[in-house]
């Protein structure tokens, strides 16, 4: 293994990386516009404040929280949080660990696939309501 030389550092993400990874940048690609459809389906939807929303979902008892529908935004939050974070770990490691930027993306994706998932049932369950 060669010593690195004093002063000399891995080339930026934009230049040699990361973003020259066509699978990467087409998982980034998708993660954020499943983050926008997820934020714009909380945003558009109709919000009645003396309407009580399930707010938990247990395998056991099914909805058993109910709570205002402010608490749903914590959903596209946590989403964006946790894709930003991935996102910016997995840039830093990349040239590292290549397998690991991978699956810090893959995980985002995932995640971001749930929360869409999630939030399409807290929908239908408060449209079920009205």
């Amino acid at each position: 293994m060669k010593p690195m030389k004093q002063g000399s550092e891995a080339p930026p993400a934009s230049q040699n990386g990361l973003m020259r990874n066509n699978w990467l940048v087409s998982l980034i690609v998708a993660i954020v516009l499943l983050n926008l459809v997820v934020t714009g389906l909380m945003l558009s939807q109709p919000h009645i404040s003396d309407i009580q929303v399930p707010t938990r979902y247990t395998t056991l008892t099914r909805f058993d929280q109910l709570g205002s529908w402010q608490s749903l935004f914590i959903l596209p939050l946590l989403a964006w949080i946790f894709a930003g974070l991935n996102i910016f770990l997995a840039r830093n490691v990349y040239f590292r660990s290549r397998i690991t930027s991978f699956m810090l993306i893959v995980t985002s994706f995932s995640f971001s696939l749930l929360v869409l998932q999630t939030s399409l049932l807290y929908i239908g369950v408060t449209h079920g309501a009205n």
